[in-house]
């Protein structure tokens, strides 16, 4: 169980330090949302010095932050101070911004005066105490010389509760919990991030009230007490021998549900017999029922689901998990319907009373159906193999048929009519039209300032081929009307928002202006001007944040007559201009971005590339490579991370051919390596696999001789080359702590020969012969593959002579599941009477080869 008192704080720190989206609405971490979906908006005012003020208010309009920014582009890049203001408008926090980054002091001022002083560096607490509001409690950060030493979570109001986690090295290592008396009733150990020994109190905000105790030995959970916000005990559970006991009670202590959870070896929980039940987890009704499980004979046999006020709602019951019956009730707890289900667990007779429809089963058959908006208004009524729909008013606005041969379902196509669907937020969200039960147009809508709008209309013919499509501006008006042929687009016209025309395209011919559209905002994002198939002209805009497109700025990226002249801008600012010829880059420096995550830089002289071509991450405004020209052939390239090199290549012909020299991650060089023709050739690669982990390899003449992969400074593997003949390599693989744990030979990724298993104390566990990864003999561990995916058991397979023994054993704790002897009769080539893949390769071993970066060569 993972410890997560201080979480909070990093996340509230995040959202503090780490608002980046030039937006309106925005969720808890300052991400762009939906009006519906944000917890606050923004205001941004230009300033009379060329800088902007931003303002962020909570949905309910209290200011919650306000600070200066030198961009409306990306108006969370403060500049100066960011005040940020606690749920009474009271100012909290004051950061000390420059150019979107946290340094210097940060002011923390609790609602009772009380100030607290802390340094950040590069957005890290360095050192003091910074403090962030969570509903109605503070949460404390505090460091000293850049390693966290404490975090403190404590309430608005005196007397309350009070929790402590102590840090070494940046990682928990004691918490206390006090009472409101300042008496200790809680401490625990922790060893990473989980608790390891002693008592966790977890508390219920809005008040903060004791909603936990767990009691944890040797980092494994042994009790656990929760409670009513009532301070009444709510449930007590015991752990042992991995079954989890529950017990529950109700608020007078009496016992209203008793069950036991066995886990079981693949790792899942199952309820033998007994009642359990769930509360809410919304605040301030966590002592609500949710839904209440009884079991019988090892079988779901009752559920019980309750509203949001914690009436009884509906009941379902069950036969070897299947229902049988549903019971519905109204708000008042009362028996209002109920369903019937076949022994196929299928809708049989009776009525079915969802929140927001009502289904009629007559002797199987769906025979009536109401869907309802939002506000109890029927949108959708079918009955006697007819759909009518409905808008809020109660006026009809669409009705389909639906063949009578046929039973009806929810997905059923109609044969004749519209078939409408809404969302959540009851707006059409899709019509779709038939006719002799075939589909002749689909229009899909979105929502546009809460109505709906439509985005796009699709056309079909008879056999349901598309013939045309329509998109739309959010306004309504047509964006473009394309006409379509043998699945391909064949000729498009284009129109601004206000109606007008502005250009038309054949796709065939490839002549006219053919303009593309951004996704998120249907803005323009090139226009291209063709004669008889020749690009003559093309203008193409981008956002400065693509991935959150819809609220970023758009900016001019390149204007190009591909005969005379093309201009590439940066931000809206001229930046290069190049010479262009016969439709190709002649002169100067050309910039292009994707439509995904890069942008190219590149020179060219007298029509060729020339000189270096850069590539940028635009995510990071990172170097990822830079390549190197000369009269229009690559000779060379250069790989970054972090836009630190970490490889330098010759190249020739398009292939890596010399020798290039590889880099560690501060620049310095580490290994040298010749490339013949694309093929590692002779000498050193030193690979970095991620996770501290790196793999050294050594070629002779276009053969590997030897790797070794290091993992935290320990040696993981080692590959030694025995016959270059045969590729026929040693192989030995060691545990973390350096143990040897497999020692064999290998040929094309298929074992070949001895290969010995050791125990973590390093001594010969199971040996087996095999030739060319079939198993000829001795005992060999391997994981179990069902339809091409691992399971979690494994098994230990045992051949001798014509005999195969097959242990099969829980991954979790080596439980003995099953076990079975077989004798081979066919001996020919298709036959396989293991549950594993042949031939045997270095994947299928149990415990896993390696448990890091990459192993194949």
């Amino acid at each position: 169980m993972k410890k997560n008192i201080y979480i909070p704080f990093l996340l509230l720190a995040g959202a503090t330090m780490h608002a980046q989206n030039d937006t309106i609405w925005t969720n808890y971490s300052d991400q762009v949302v939906g009006k519906t979906d944000a917890m606050y908006y923004k205001t941004i005012r230009p300033l009379k010095d060329k800088t902007f003020e931003v303002s962020k208010y909570t949905k309910t309009h209290i200011l919650y932050s306000k600070g200066i920014s030198s961009t409306d582009e990306n108006p969370s890049i403060y500049q100066g101070n960011l005040r940020v203001f606690d749920q009474k408008g009271s100012l909290l926090n004051t950061f000390e911004y420059k150019d979107g980054v946290i340094n210097g002091t940060v002011i923390s001022t609790l609602n009772d005066g009380t100030t607290y002083q802390a340094v950040f560096n590069e957005n890290e607490l360095y050192s003091g105490t910074v403090v962030y509001e969570y509903e109605d409690v503070y949460t404390a950060m505090e460091a000293k010389d850049g390693m966290i030493i404490k975090a403190e979570l404590f309430a608005k109001t005196p007397q309350n509760y009070r929790q402590v986690v102590y840090f070494e090295n940046n990682l928990p290592v004691k918490e206390e919990t006090f009472d409101g008396k300042g008496q200790l009733i809680a401490t625990c150990t922790y060893s990473g991030y989980e608790i390891y020994n002693g008592n966790h109190i977890d508390f219920y905000y809005s008040p903060l009230q004791l909603k936990s105790n767990s009691e944890h030995k040797d980092g494994s959970l042994v009790k656990k007490t929760q409670y009513y916000r009532t301070g009444e005990i709510k449930e007590v559970q015991v752990l042992k021998d991995q079954v989890n006991s529950f017990t529950q009670y109700n608020r007078n202590g009496e016992v209203i549900a008793v069950y036991q959870e066995q886990t079981e070896a693949d790792s899942y929980t199952t309820i033998n017999d007994g009642t359990q039940i769930l509360y809410n987890s919304e605040i301030g009704k966590e002592d609500l029922m949710e839904f209440k499980y009884v079991y019988k004979d090892s079988s779901l046999s009752e559920l019980y689901e309750y509203s949001s006020e914690g009436t009884l709602k509906q009941l379902t019951e069950y036969n070897d998990y299947y229902p049988t019956k549903v019971t519905y009730y109204d708000k008042n707890g009362h028996k209002e319907s109920e369903l019937i289900y076949n022994e196929s667990g299928s809708p049989q007779d009776g009525v079915e009373k969802l929140e927001n429809i009502h289904r009629v089963y007559s002797n199987g058959n769906l025979v009536s159906e109401t869907l309802f908006y939002s506000n109890g208004a029927p949108f959708k009524k079918y009955a006697s193999f007819k759909a009518t729909y409905f808008d809020k008013k109660g006026k009809q606005i669409g009705q389909a048929a639906f063949d009578s041969k046929e039973n009806y379902n929810y997905y059923s196509t109609p044969t004749d009519g519209v078939l409408i669907s809404i969302d959540d937020k009851d707006l059409i969200n899709e019509s779709n039209t038939y006719k002799n039960a075939k589909l002749i147009s689909s229009i899909t809508f979105e929502n546009y300032k809460g109505k709906a709008a439509k985005v796009q209309e699709i056309n079909y013919d008879e056999n349901e081929y598309k013939i045309s499509e329509i998109k739309y501006h959010s306004n309504g008006q047509i964006l473009s009307e394309s006409r379509y042929a043998n699945y391909e687009v064949i000729h498009s016209t284009f129109y601004d928002d206000k109606g007008k025309l502005l250009g038309k395209f054949d796709h065939v011919k490839l002549d006219g202006t053919l303009y593309t559209f951004f996704d998120s905002t249907n803005e323009i994002q090139s226009i291209s001007k063709y004669k008889n198939a020749n690009l003559l002209y093309k203008k193409t805009f981008y956002k400065a944040d693509i991935i959150f497109a819809e609220n970023s700025k758009t900016y001019l990226e390149s204007e190009i007559d591909y005969y005379k002249e093309g201009l590439f801008y940066e931000k809206g600012v001229l930046v290069s201009k190049t010479v262009y010829k016969d439709g190709k880059p002649f002169q100067g420096k050309t910039i292009i971005r994707d439509d995904y995550s890069s942008k190219v830089i590149t020179n060219y002289e007298n029509g060729l590339k020339e000189g270096e071509e850069v590539t940028y991450s635009v995510y990071l405004d990172d170097i990822t490579t830079r390549d190197f020209y000369h009269l229009g052939e690559q000779i060379s390239t250069e790989l970054y991370e972090n836009n630190v090199v970490v490889a330098r290549i010759p190249m020739e012909n398009g292939y890596y051919h010399g020798e290039a020299i590889y880099f560690d991650s501060e620049g310095q060089e580490a290994s040298r390596l010749t490339y013949k023709e694309g093929v590692y050739y002779d000498g050193v690669l030193i690979a970095n696999l991620g996770s501290d982990s790196s793999e050294t390899s050594t070629y002779k003449e276009g053969v590997l001789v030897e790797s070794k992969t290091i993992s935290e400074g320990q040696v993981r593997m080692t590959r030694t080359l025995l016959n270059e003949e045969e590729l026929l390599y040693h192989v030995q693989n060691f545990t973390a702590s350096g143990v040897l744990r497999y020692d064999f030979k290998m040929r094309d990724d298929n074992i070949d020969g001895e290969i010995v298993y050791y125990n973590e104390k390093g001594k010969a566990q199971n040996k087996a012969q095999l030739s060319d990864g079939k198993l000829i003999s001795g005992t060999i561990a391997l994981k179990v593959q069902d339809y091409n995916y691992e399971t979690s058991n494994h098994i230990l397979v045992t051949k001798k002579g014509t005999k195969y023994t097959t242990k099969v054993y829980s991954d979790e704790n080596e439980t003995l599941l099953y076990e079975s002897t077989i004798k081979m009769i066919d001996k020919g080539e298709q036959h396989n009477p293991l549950p594993i893949s042949i031939p045997i390769t270095i994947e299928s071993l149990y415990p896993t080869l390696v448990d890091f970066g990459q192993y194949y060569f």
